[in-house]
């Protein structure tokens, strides 16, 4: 089990690592990546 605010936390640093500060900016980011 995950608590909510591990969860956010979690997001908060992937979040920092790619440089955004929203969910949407890091999926265009995502979306720009070669597959």
């Amino acid at each position: 089990y995950l608590s909510e605010k591990t969860v956010k936390n979690h997001i908060s640093r992937m979040l920092a690592k790619l440089g955004v500060q929203r969910r949407v900016q890091a999926a265009v980011l995502a979306s720009h990546l070669e597959p």
